[in-house]
């Protein structure tokens, strides 16, 4: 049974502590929680670790086969932040981004077509993720804004055309999927927060 975050966590067994040792340097914490301590967490099993002197301080750690496994399949879906918080907090970013390149888990973030890259270059900056998926849908938000950020391709705040506020005016009796087809170039969310802008001033101006 998994723990609470907030209850304290239980003590070790000697149990416990017998299969740290005996497997801690061999599988690697992610393999020994699957096989052996599955209510123990990642950090819980690192700092453990630590503290029975299995991890030794200022050297250069292997890679596991089961970190190697999560980097593969996680690489280029998630952001380095979330990636490194999720599953390697103790990694660095460099350190995962070097294992990236050994392992060829970079393929996997730079394996884009020309198409999509030029999709992603002119839809981006104003639509962000959501709605760069509607022209790719084969990748997920978080490669999106991984891939953008790499690129250094950012967000463009833009206001709303005077054509735009028109038409969302006429077409806000519509479900708010609908209206968003409208406007392939703004996210459903902005939609949404435009027209609930414009029925507070208008209910302002009839007060």
């Amino acid at each position: 049974m998994t723990q609470d975050k907030h209850t304290p966590p239980q003590p070790w067994t000697i149990r416990e502590i017998k299969l740290m040792e005996r497997h801690y340097r061999t599988l690697g914490p992610e393999e020994l929680q699957r096989r052996y301590l599955p209510d123990r967490t990642l950090r819980g099993l690192y700092a453990m670790g630590a503290k029975l002197g299995l991890v030794r301080k200022h050297r250069k750690t292997l890679w596991s086969e089961g970190e190697i496994e999560l980097l593969l399949r996680h690489y280029g879906e998630l952001s380095l932040n979330d990636l490194q918080q999720r599953y390697f907090p103790h990694r660095t970013r460099n350190s995962i981004m070097g294992a990236a390149g050994r392992f060829g888990a970079r393929s996997q973030v730079i394996d884009w077509s020309d198409e999509e890259f030029r999709i992603l270059q002119q839809v981006y900056p104003d639509g962000g993720a959501e709605a760069v998926r509607r022209y790719l849908p084969s990748r997920t938000a978080n490669q999106i804004v991984y891939k953008a950020s790499l690129y250094c391709i950012y967000r463009r705040l833009w206001r709303w055309t005077e054509e735009e506020i028109r038409q969302l005016t006429a077409h806000q009796h519509l479900q708010p999927g609908e209206l968003a087809e409208l406007f392939p170039q703004r996210t459903k969310k902005a939609v949404r927060t435009k027209l609930r802008e414009l029925r507070q001033k208008r209910g302002q101006g009839a007060a």
